[in-house]
């Protein structure tokens, strides 16, 4: 599976389109396939086109202010708990700041 995640990336990892990004379409696989001289598998076939999807769809996820990182299960963040902690990182700065002056 790396491998196939490094030639996502050779690839693309994206096709545009009028409307922005695209997965990448099977005609730009193919393409890419023929230039390497590369003969993968229908199912690795899949798995690159499968992985570009992917792809598209976290960056347009992404473009919401609340999404989470898609390395994180938001179901296992305590987002009460992360704000706390943000806001005491901020205090102390402040603080720092302030007895400088």
């Amino acid at each position: 599976m790396p491998e196939l995640i490094e030639y996502t990336w050779e690839i693309g990892p994206v096709g545009y389109g009028g409307m922005g990004l695209l997965p990448l379409s099977w005609q730009e696989i193919a393409a890419w396939q023929s230039a390497q001289g590369i003969d993968l598998d229908p199912f690795e076939l899949d798995a690159i086109r499968d992985l570009s999807s992917t792809y598209v769809d976290q960056v347009e996820r992404s473009k919401k202010r609340d999404c989470p990182a898609p390395w994180v299960d938001p179901e296992q963040v305590n987002r009460e708990a992360v704000q706390q902690k943000i806001l005491q990182q901020f205090r102390s700065f402040n603080a720092s700041r302030r007895k400088r002056k």
